[in-house]
């Protein structure tokens, strides 16, 4: 069993406004699961992508607009925190009106 210790991890600037942190990824030995952490300034988002796996969006702050194909959905913190499961192989993309703190596995 691993244990992994969030503050410890560094954080990394993947792209302008977006800061993330590893918790659990191919960097500490996961083979099959990737679990991290984001701070996203407001007005920016995640380019168009997919994955081979499913995913799942938290926001922990703030509030995220998630598009999967030509659907839209407001992922918001405004009580307490939401989560968004996404299929796998499917586009995606995702904007950040508000400054946001998000996980995704």
């Amino acid at each position: 069993m691993k244990m992994v210790e969030h503050d410890d991890q560094p954080q990394e600037e993947w792209r302008t406004g977006v800061k993330t942190r590893m918790h659990v990824s191919a960097c500490n030995g996961a083979t099959q699961l990737c679990i991290f952490e984001q701070w996203v300034e407001p007005a920016v988002g995640a380019p168009t992508h997919w994955h081979p796996v499913e995913e799942v969006l938290t926001v922990i702050a703030g509030r995220a607009e998630m598009w999967i194909d030509d659907e839209h959905r407001t992922v918001a913190c405004c009580c307490r925190a939401q989560a968004t499961w996404l299929p796998k192989r499917r586009l995606r993309t995702a904007s950040y009106p508000c400054r946001a703190r998000v996980t995704s596995f």
